[in-house]
């Protein structure tokens, strides 16, 4: 009951800030914005909350069944809630706390400290110091189908069409994919449309590749994700199960958003992982659509990708 009145009251926040906001373009997309902080804010959508969880456990199941020995680590829960305040003080900058919870975290379970101080690091790394590539990816990844090009959704319109967003989303995964003509591409969102829920961001992502010519045994859709944290863990589920050989993974969305990408991608990437130091899968680099108005603040990044921590931890509970 405890943590339902905080969600509770972090959506009202949420709502609060973004009708506070003058810029008409958070407003336009506060939706969306509620969307990924789903566990732990709330949000709106037409299919039910149980459905959701119902149809992750499946995934999660379907993936068990095909994990190798190095990837088959199942998180422990005992600590979540110490993980929770763990999370809740790096958002908030807290670092003397974040100190003493994960040292709380080592004395219970060194192993599950260990992992968390390394996300927490990572976590730092891609908010100050983790380059942000345009146009093009580095030479140096891996040229055979051990790499998947992961592109993040972003809401469709209301009919249903990709909005220009997405589209230079899709330009940009489009130059990779073409780079890398050996590697996946990974196309990841739900059902966004408002009148049109017959076609899903992922959907419409790989008919725009196709359509330009990258083929279809190259291209995976998940379309069933509604936030940035649906989308690492469906797609984890996915290339665990089915494309076993992918080991290196790629970002590519709007520039604010690949860090946040990242984050979310590399945490669930460890989360499962039997190692602390390195999983069987892990995010290795990005490339950037760049979106030439500052949408959001670094405070406001930083908020929401707490957000989508929290969301993680619950989606894993």
């Amino acid at each position: 009951m405890k943590r339902t009145a905080l969600l509770c009251a972090v959506s009202l926040l949420i709502l609060l800030f973004a009708a506070g906001c003058g810029k008409k373009e958070i407003k336009r997309r506060s939706d969306m914005i509620l969307r990924d902080l789903v566990s732990a804010y709330g949000h709106s959508v037409a299919e039910t909350e149980s459905s959701r969880e119902e149809s992750s456990r499946d995934q999660r199941t379907a993936e068990s069944s095909e994990q190798t020995p190095e990837d088959s680590y199942e998180p422990d829960h005992s600590q979540d809630p110490v993980i929770e305040s763990l999370i809740h003080a790096y958002g908030s900058s807290g670092q003397d706390r974040v100190e003493q919870l994960l040292d709380e975290l080592k004395d219970a379970d060194d192993g599950l400290g260990q992992r968390w101080e390394g996300i927490l690091d990572y976590w730092k790394y891609v908010n100050n110091q983790m380059p942000i590539n345009e146009k093009s990816l580095p030479g140096n990844l891996p040229h055979d189908d051990s790499l998947c090009i992961v592109v993040l959704g972003y809401e469709l319109n209301p009919d249903g069409t990709m909005k220009d967003e997405l589209i230079g989303r899709m330009e940009t995964a489009l130059a990779c994919a073409r780079q890398y003509p050996n590697a996946y591409v990974l196309c990841t969102g739900g059902k966004t449309a408002l009148y049109n829920k017959n076609v899903s961001e992922g959907g419409m992502m790989r008919d725009w590749l196709r359509s330009r010519g990258i083929e279809t045994s190259r291209l995976i859709v998940e379309s069933d994700s509604l936030s940035t944290a649906e989308n690492a863990e469906n797609s984890y589920a996915i290339l665990r199960s089915k494309y076993p050989k992918v080991q290196s993974v790629v970002i590519v969305s709007s520039n604010y958003h690949v860090p946040w990408g990242a984050l979310m991608f590399e945490t669930v990437f460890r989360t499962h992982s039997a190692s602390a130091e390195k999983g069987a899968l892990h995010v290795v680099s990005n490339c950037a659509y760049d979106v030439r108005f500052a949408a959001y603040g670094k405070g406001d990044l930083l908020f929401f990708q707490t957000g989508g921590m929290l969301e993680l931890l619950q989606l894993e509970a």
